[in-house]
C-alpha cells in the first residue's frame, strides 16, 4: 500500500506542480491538531511558516482525500 501512495503523490506533485522538500529541512515543529498529523514548522533554508500534513491510514478513500485536498 505504501508504493501506492507514494505514486499517487508523485502523480500529485509532477501534475500540480507541488515541490517536494525533504522532511528534514523543517524546524521547530509543533502539533497543530489533537487527533490528525497537521504540524506547523518553518522551512528552513528561508524560515517561511509552512504546514506539514502526514497520512496516517492505509484505507484507499483516506489516501484519496489526502492527495485531493
Amino acid at each position: 500500500m505504501t508504493s501506492y501512495l507514494e505514486g499517487l503523490i508523485k502523480k500529485e506533485i509532477s501534475g500540480l506542480h507541488l515541490n517536494f522538500i525533504e522532511y528534514n529541512k523543517f524546524t521547530e515543529c509543533q502539533k497543530v491538531e489533537k487527533f490528525s498529523t497537521v504540524h506547523k514548522s518553518l522551512l528552513e533554508e528561508c524560515e517561511l511558516p509552512v504546514v506539514l500534513k502526514c497520512p496516517v491510514d492505509d484505507s484507499y478513500d483516506r489516501e484519496r482525500e489526502f492527495v485531493n485536498e
